[in-house]
């Protein structure tokens, strides 16, 4: 393995893809989606279209399935039999500091935080303390998704 393969092996998955939120590979025609060289996931054009997808799907799960809290919404997108769910539930609900079964309104704001929250679960911290995508990133990405 050359050194500039070793270094791009050391991103993160979800940073290489502008997949803030490690959206699976779909038919989807997402904005800003690209194509790419994995075989599992979404590749978008940049992190704000990545968390714009993540937002339509987390705003479809309270619209279509009526998932409304932190703990149903992690159970959907996480599940226990492909992840450490109930981890993943008390980082969220910790992080935006509600019980995990507390009703969530998807307005701007909240959307933002939530998803910025599990971008930092989905991907990690550089060095343990620098978040990979930015809030600002995942506000953007919440005011496209609720836009259109």
């Amino acid at each position: 393995m050359t050194l500039t393969a070793a270094i791009y092996a050391a991103i993160p998955r979800s940073v290489r893809n502008n997949n803030p939120l490690n959206i699976r590979l779909s038919n989807n025609q997402w904005d800003g989606k690209v194509s790419g060289n994995d075989s599992a996931f979404e590749k978008f054009e940049t992190p704000v279209y990545g968390f714009r997808a993540a937002g339509k799907i987390l705003i479809n799960y309270q619209k279509l399935y009526g998932l409304t809290t932190i703990e149903q919404i992690i159970n959907r997108w996480a599940p226990p039999s492909e992840n450490e769910t109930t981890s993943y539930i008390n980082h969220v609900a910790a992080e935006l500091g509600v019980n995990a079964n507390t009703q969530l309104s998807l307005t701007e704001n909240t959307l933002a935080k939530l998803m910025h929250v599990m971008s930092t679960h989905e991907t990690g911290r550089l060095l343990g303390k620098w978040e990979y995508f930015s809030y600002g990133q995942a506000l953007a990405g919440a005011q496209l998704a609720l836009k259109t």
